[in-house]
C-alpha cells in the first residue's frame, strides 16, 4: 500500500497546474509549426485551422498571432491581420519580426510613418543580423511615397550588408529604369540572375523577376 501511495503521490504532483499549462504551450508550437509549414504549402485552410488551435491552447503566444496575420494577408483579410500584428506586438514589442513584418503591412496599407517607425526600430536593433530586411522594406516604403532618393539609400544599404538579397536587386532595378539610368538596371538585372543560378540552380527562369 505504501508503494501504491507512493507512485500515486508522485503522479499527482507530476499533474500541477504549472505542469498542465506548460504541456499546452508545447502543444501549441507544435501546432504553430504545422500551420506555418501549411502556410508555405499555401495550404491555408488546414494551417488556418492549426494557428486556431494554437491559439486555443496559448492565447499569450506572439508567434501564433504573427502567423495568423500574415495569413490573414495572404487571405486580403486586411482588418484580421492588422488586429492580429497588433495582437502580436503587444505581446512581444521588441520582436525583430513582428516589428518587420508589421511595418511593412502597414507601409502597404498607406500607414507609412506608422510602418517606418516601426522597421526603423527592427533596422536599429543590435541583434538583428538580419537587418537588410527591414532595410529593404523601409526602402519600398519609401518608395510608395514617391521619395525615391531615400528609398534608393536603403536599397543600397541593405545590399551593403547582403549583396546577394533579390528583393533588394529587384527593387535597385526598379529604380535605375525609373531614373533612365539603363545601364545600372542592366548591372543589376545581371546581378540578379546570376544569384538566381547560384541560390535556385534549378531555376528554369533567371530571367524573370520575382518582385516578393
Amino acid at each position: 500500500m505504501v508503494a501504491c501511495g507512493g507512485i500515486a503521490l508522485v503522479f499527482l504532483n507530476a499533474c500541477t497546474p504549472a505542469s498542465v499549462q506548460q504541456n499546452e504551450k508545447n502543444s501549441a508550437t507544435l501546432y504553430l509549426q504545422l500551420g506555418e509549414r501549411y502556410f508555405q504549402l499555401d495550404k491555408l485552410a488546414i494551417a488556418h485551422e492549426n494557428l486556431m488551435h494554437a491559439l486555443s491552447l496559448d492565447a499569450e503566444n506572439a508567434q501564433v498571432y504573427q502567423a495568423l496575420a500574415l495569413l490573414n494577408e495572404k487571405r486580403r483579410h486586411f482588418d484580421e491581420a492588422h488586429a492580429h500584428y497588433e495582437n502580436a506586438l503587444q505581446r512581444q514589442p521588441n520582436d525583430m519580426r513582428i516589428q518587420n513584418n508589421y511595418g511593412r503591412f502597414l507601409c502597404q496599407q498607406g500607414q507609412w510613418q506608422q510602418g517606418i517607425t516601426l522597421l526603423e526600430q527592427a533596422v536599429n536593433d543590435v541583434r538583428n543580423d538580419h537587418a537588410w530586411q527591414a532595410m529593404t522594406n523601409m526602402g519600398v516604403c519609401y518608395r510608395q511615397q514617391g521619395d525615391r532618393r531615400n528609398a534608393e539609400h536603403y536599397f543600397i544599404t541593405a545590399l551593403q550588408l547582403n549583396a546577394a538579397y533579390l528583393p533588394a536587386l529587384v527593387e535597385m532595378q526598379k529604380i535605375c529604369d525609373e531614373k533612365g539610368d539603363t545601364a545600372g538596371a542592366q548591372a543589376y538585372l545581371m546581378r540578379y540572375q546570376r544569384q538566381i543560378l547560384i541560390q535556385f540552380p534549378h531555376a528554369q527562369d533567371a530571367n524573370t523577376f520575382n518582385s516578393q
